[in-house]
């Protein structure tokens, strides 16, 4: 009898993954993005990463968690990974400022400034009003040899209200001593 209820112990918790589906058991995709975040807040990045694809595995179109797992490959040092997370974000919510923003930095990085341009002037489209855009669009100008679009929008950085990051206004104002 002992022999018999320590063998159901055993088996019956791996065959509720065959009986009930993952919902049942509480495996959503918000439940893998929930932890997703959770993990990318502690700087895990790659822990994030998985459980944003378990999340976006189950709601393929979930572009925040494609978006987010963008920015985890970025913060890793995976441009291409990330342009292509940013990519298929806008595919799903192409006014989304924020995908253009990272997507255009990461292009930066990659010396794609054309691109980055490009992609900062369109997230200025959608929101005019964050340092980080001109910033980082100045420092793409600046990479390309058009001093005079950086200074411009390193000076428009320093007057704008909205910042991403807590220091851009100072980081501008630096970079708008080479414009002197």
């Amino acid at each position: 009898m002992k022999r018999n209820l320590l063998l159901i112990l055993i088996i019956f918790p791996s065959c509720l993954n065959l009986i009930f589906p993952k919902e049942i058991r509480g495996e959503t995709y918000r439940f893998y993005y929930d932890k997703a975040i959770e993990k990318s807040d502690k700087g895990l990045h790659l822990e994030a990463i998985n459980f944003f694809n378990k999340a976006i595995e189950l709601k393929p179109n979930l572009w925040p968690a494609i978006n987010n797992r963008g920015l985890d490959k970025f913060l890793m040092g995976d441009l291409q990974g990330a342009i292509s997370d940013f990519s298929k974000t806008l595919e799903i919510k192409p006014s989304y400022a924020n995908a253009f923003y990272y997507r255009g930095w990461a292009k930066d990085l990659n010396q794609d400034y054309k691109g980055a341009i490009k992609d900062l002037n369109s997230a200025i489209e959608i929101d005019e009003d964050i340092a980080d855009y001109y910033f980082v669009l100045g420092n793409s100008y600046f990479k390309s040899g058009d001093l005079k679009s950086a200074c411009s929008s390193w000076n428009k950085a320093t007057n704008s209200s909205g910042m991403i990051y807590e220091n851009i206004v100072d980081d501008a104002k630096t970079m708008l001593k080479v414009c002197k």
